[in-house]
């Protein structure tokens, strides 16, 4: 469809004082953009767009004069969407509160659902292009198609991406634009890649040698699986130390060599910094010894996306020997991380959205992939975190250094957790990694969620739940990390580590 802009006057949003100049002119006019897909302004008042506009702002009359100059946003928006009362009063305050945002998405119903959606993620617009149904941006936008507004948002300084907790549309079915669309805007982000193809990856596996049931060692699965990975040049690095059970020089090989740990106690994120400064190649994959392959080309897969510069850290659905979601990302609530999906079927995770490619706070490290130059900058694992929550404060020093962190579900394995240690989280340890991190408020989970929060069953305790009745209006978040204090941890962590 050929893209038509129309226009709606509403009642002027008084400028903050604290506001740049840049923005302070602009909030005074009080003319809103309307940017619709209509061939003809006169189909416009029989669209649910159309019939939805006069409630959508207090005193709002039609115009159709797109090259007013008093046009300070461009809604871009589906015709067949309607607008939920109040909406553009919503639209118009947020961008007044906040003028270091210059392009803002928000939350919708389709089919009597809330579509609930994180904060600034490329990856999951390229391939959900029903994220596209709302996208704000200051000024006078001509292109509003579903390409037009992701060339709009790729385009874009990311912390300058905000989304609206906030239900502001409603649609009877799901947004499917035809494949030569959906295809050009998955092109915008791959197109972004400039780096080649990653032919050879080192993999870190740090391992004390347990068996399985049938008296195999577990770390045997693992090194096929690294070898099933796709990737042209692998090395296997297996660090072992004193703990380790049986002879781990069975195990060399042309592609496998040993890294040897000093004596002392365990400690994953020393054992995995000691194998990341002994690898030959640029790009390294942490990955747990209780892993298994399910398929071929898995670690190729997870490769793809670290093509893009800006990406720091990939990580994989892994799944429990039954199939149900072991990791598909992680997300933090009240300062502590949490597995979010655990326990579903695969099918579950394809109905509630988890299936889908998308940024995230953090993925797990026991099958992580990343730059070994990303991970000497921020100087690897923390090994004042030896158990537990390395691999979150790993992924939060990325994020913090500008790079994203993605979840792919199209990488999947079988994770045999707590199979080669047991899945115990310290008192003493997450109370260090508060003290380092504070309570880091996720970006990309929703705020209006619900979780059951079961001690129970620890599977569901990050499920993302939908309220039953519309959810009040959030803060506006973007796609940066900001921390705020945890109340119930003010107090010094213990200084002394159990034996």
């Amino acid at each position: 469809m050929t893209a038509m802009n129309t226009s709606v006057r509403v009642v002027p949003v008084e400028p903050h004082r604290s506001m740049p100049r840049r923005y302070r002119r602009a909030h005074t006019m009080a003319a809103l953009l309307i940017a619709t897909d209509l061939p003809t302004p006169t189909e416009l008042e029989s669209t649910p767009l159309g019939a939805s506009l006069n409630a959508a702002a207090t005193g709002a009359t039609w115009t159709l004069d797109p090259s007013d100059n008093g046009v300070i946003a461009t809604v871009m928006i589906d015709h067949d969407t309607s607008l939920r009362p109040r909406a553009l009063d919503l639209i118009l305050s947020t961008l007044a509160t906040h003028p270091e945002v210059d392009l803002v998405t928000a939350d919708g119903c389709t089919g009597g659902e809330w579509r609930l959606r994180g904060a600034w993620s490329p990856t999951r617009v390229a391939v959900s292009p029903d994220e596209l149904d709302l996208v704000v941006a200051r000024g006078r936008i001509t292109d509003a198609s579903l390409l037009g507004r992701a060339q709009q948002l790729f385009a874009a300084d990311p912390a300058r991406i905000g989304h609206l907790p906030a239900v502001v549309t409603e649609r009877a079915a799901d947004l499917v634009p035809d494949d030569s669309t959906a295809s050009s805007i998955a092109a915008l982000l791959t197109g972004r890649r400039s780096s080649p193809e990653i032919g050879a990856v080192s993999i870190v596996i740090p391992t004390a040698g347990f068996v399985n049931d049938t008296g195999t060692p577990f770390v045997t699965a693992a090194i096929d699986a690294a070898r099933r990975g796709g990737i042209a040049r692998i090395e296997i690095l297996l660090v072992v130390g004193d703990e380790f059970v049986g002879n781990a020089e069975a195990f060399i090989e042309n592609d496998v060599r040993l890294v040897r740990r000093p004596s002392g106690s365990w400690n994953f994120s020393a054992a995995v910094n000691l194998g990341v400064l002994a690898a030959r190649h640029d790009h390294v994959l942490v990955l747990n010894d209780d892993v298994e392959a399910i398929n071929d080309g898995w670690l190729a897969t997870m490769a793809t996306p670290l093509r893009d510069p800006d990406i720091g850290a990939v990580g994989a659905l892994l799944v429990f020997p039954d199939h149900t979601v072991q990791h598909a990302g992680m997300v933090i609530d009240d300062a502590l991380p949490l597995h979010c999906f655990a326990g579903s079927t695969l099918d579950e995770l394809r109905a509630s959205g988890g299936y889908r490619p998308r940024e995230m706070a953090a993925v797990t490290g026991a099958c992580l992939l990343a730059r070994r130059a990303d991970l000497l900058a921020v100087g690897g694992l923390c090994e004042e975190l030896p158990f537990n929550f390395n691999d979150v404060d790993l992924c939060f020093k990325l994020l913090r250094r500008g790079q994203r962190v993605l979840f792919t579900p199209e990488a999947m394995l079988v994770h045999h957790e707590g199979a080669s240690r047991e899945p115990v989280t310290r008192g003493w340890e997450w109370d260090r990694f508060v003290h380092r991190w504070g309570h880091v408020v996720d970006p990309w989970y929703h705020p209006a969620y619900i979780r059951p929060d079961d001690p129970g069953d620890r599977r569901r305790n990050a499920d993302h739940l939908l309220p039953a009745a519309v959810p009040d209006p959030g803060k506006l978040r973007t796609a940066v990390l900001h921390s705020v204090v945890h109340e119930a941890r003010l107090r010094s962590h213990e200084t002394t580590v159990p034996e």
